[in-house]
């Protein structure tokens, strides 16, 4: 019974093990630490830039001075002074899909009281990717995440830019680490 069972799992094996998509003995991370840091770089591997959308939830957001256009704005440069391309919003053919984009989330709320601001930020890398069950089928995915919740004085609206800051550089920073497009910086005469 137990010489069937050994065949049997050896003829699954033999129709179902393809040596064609085995990794090479070069490409397989050696520690733990290396599969880490692999499935951490990821999504950022073969980025060419990404567009930003901004989003604000919330009528508090104003009376602090934070607005989707100088979220943007701040966004962008962290980006440019990265050296990362910033793509437009919409592809350059109708039949290609969407640039990833660099999505910011903004909800922000100043207590009855008047006396403090309540505020979350997330910041999310999204792509175009295709179901693996059903290729044909394109969809707009989170690879990629990161975010805080915080108080602020109502008065403080540079706290809540100070803090997307960190978490574009988060992006920045691990965008470059996987070997992201960088665009040359210019150089002066």
């Amino acid at each position: 019974m137990k010489k069937r069972m050994w065949v049997a799992a050896l003829i699954v094996f033999a129709f179902t093990f393809n040596p064609s998509r085995a990794p090479s003995a070069d490409s397989v991370p050696k520690t733990l630490e290396e599969m880490k840091e692999e499935v951490k770089l990821a999504p950022f591997r073969g980025l060419k830039g990404v567009n930003v959308l901004v989003e604000i939830v919330s009528d508090d957001a104003r009376r602090m001075g934070v607005t989707e256009e100088n979220l943007q704005t701040t966004a962008e440069l962290c980006l440019r002074k990265a050296n990362i391309p910033v793509l437009p919003m919409v592809p350059k053919q109708i039949e290609d899909s969407p640039p990833p984009s660099l999505y910011v989330h903004v909800e922000l709320y100043i207590s009855d009281d008047k006396r403090i601001a309540y505020f979350s930020i997330n910041v999310d890398l999204r792509e175009g990717v295709m179901l693996e069950r059903d290729p044909k089928t394109f969809v707009t995915a989170t690879t990629w995440t990161t975010g805080v919740i915080g108080i602020a004085k109502p008065t403080d609206g540079k706290r809540v830019k100070d803090n997307l800051v960190e978490h574009v550089e988060k992006f920045c920073n691990l965008y470059l680490a996987a070997g992201g497009k960088k665009t040359p910086t210019p150089t002066q005469p």
